[in-house]
């Protein structure tokens, strides 16, 4: 797993995001997603999400 651009949440070609989700009213209970009709549900439900960019990247995985 690599990091996306701090700035820009973007992954390197070859790669996809992976979503970080801190459930609402949690300190510690996270769940992960590279699938954005997952994130969007869990963003609809409260969930909050952590990571870099505007989209909130946590970090880059591969493609296969």
């Amino acid at each position: 797993m690599n990091t996306p651009g701090e700035n820009t949440g973007e992954c390197g070609s070859e790669q996809i995001p992976v979503y970080r989700l801190l459930a609402p009213g949690s300190t510690s209970l996270h769940r992960y997603t590279s699938t954005s009709q997952v994130l969007s549900t869990a963003l609809a439900n409260g969930w909050i999400a952590e990571g870099y960019g505007p989209n909130k990247v946590a970090m880059c995985g591969p493609t296969n």
